[in-house]
């Protein structure tokens, strides 16, 4: 099975995180492109490079599962907040800029857990 282009989606995901994510000084496609004293930064990163054809017989299209990482940096000078608070704040803000909404152009499958290792950083 040929191999897709996803240069397309991950520029959508990027822009679709800075138009409705706040609190970041700074979102990367990049690793490095960013300095210390720019934190917060959420960089979105697909150089995993993972990309499966998923065997759906009754999808109108071809499905493809795509594998990449948010990676979150923010750090903090007061010592007395906890060092979680701010991520927290940034980890839900996130959450809620990637929640499908009724007006996206996507297929109406059900949201599914894509990853294992989910961090509960507020339990």
């Amino acid at each position: 099975m040929a191999s897709i282009d996803t240069e397309a989606i991950w520029a959508a995901l990027k822009a679709r995180l800075e138009e409705n994510t706040s609190g970041f000084n700074r979102i990367s496609r990049r690793r490095r492109d960013w300095s210390i004293e720019e934190c917060p930064v959420l960089m979105v990163l697909d150089d995993s490079g993972d990309e499966d054809p998923v065997s759906d017989p009754s999808a109108p299209a071809p499905v493809w599962r795509l594998g990449g990482e948010l990676i979150i940096l923010a750090r903090t000078q007061d010592t007395d907040e906890q060092p979680t608070a701010k991520l927290n704040d940034l980890v839900k803000n996130v959450r809620e800029a990637l929640e499908r909404k009724p007006t996206d152009p996507i297929g109406l499958h059900e949201p599914r857990r894509t990853h294992p290792r989910v961090l509960d950083l507020e339990g």
